[in-house]
This record gives structure tokens, C-alpha cells and sequence, in this order.
């Protein structure tokens, strides 16, 4: 009996202290608003975030804050987006956002971090 309770005890220990931990990852604001709808202010602000935005006329272009280099193009601006999958493993997040009806947006960050270590876009 007593060793049943000292495994309980260690388990709801071991359960708790992770699921702490957890709770105060950077990552995890951006899981309460997954396949929530984004108006064009919001999917911005957070792309922002991520990625470099350049507008000119009535384009969005999506670039690479480290490279610079543009991967994404928008022709009518960013209008809405929605948070589609995040996943993540001991080293890295992924999280994909779709952004109006034209693409996917997918970008892998340092877990540790929080810092991009790529993004891409393909079309829907």
C-alpha cells in the first residue's frame, strides 16, 4: 500500500511540475486562438512577429527578417488568417497559418528561442 502511494505521488509530481513548465511557454498564446478567424489587424500584428512585411500598392509581400528575402506575395493584401496546426518537439515549433483563400504559411521556430529559423508559403 505504502508503494502505491509514494508512485502516485511521484507521478502527480513528475504530471504537475510538466504540465508548469509548460504553461509558460512563448509558444502557447498562439494555441489560444488556433482556428479562430483573424481580421486583417490581427493576422498582421502576428505575422509581424515572424516575418517582414512589405506593402506597395495594393500587394502584401511576406520576406525572411534574416535572409530578406521574399517568399510570399499577396495581390490583394492580407484580409484574414486562421492558426491551423502548431506542433512542436523538444527543439522546435512549427505553426501553420492560412492567410485569405491564397496560402499557407509554415514557419518553424527555436523552441528555446523563439527566434524563425525558416518560413515558406504555398499556395491553396
Amino acid at each position: 500500500m505504502k508503494a502505491l502511494f509514494c508512485t502516485l505521488a511521484f507521478f502527480s509530481l513528475l504530471f504537475s511540475s510538466s504540465s508548469l513548465m509548460a504553461k509558460d511557454e512563448w509558444f502557447l498564446k498562439f494555441e489560444a486562438i488556433m482556428n479562430y478567424r483573424l481580421d486583417d489587424t490581427q493576422a498582421r500584428d502576428i505575422l509581424e512577429e515572424w516575418v517582414g512585411l512589405h506593402d506597395e500598392d495594393k500587394s502584401t509581400y511576406l520576406y525572411n527578417l534574416s535572409t530578406e528575402e521574399l517568399f510570399c506575395k499577396f495581390e490583394t493584401g492580407i484580409r484574414y488568417a486562421e492558426i491551423t496546426e502548431i506542433t512542436y518537439t523538444s527543439g522546435v515549433v512549427n505553426v501553420r497559418m492560412n492567410v485569405n483563400e491564397d496560402a499557407h504559411i509554415y514557419v518553424t521556430f527555436n523552441r528555446k528561442t523563439g527566434k524563425v529559423i525558416h518560413c515558406k508559403a504555398s499556395h491553396r
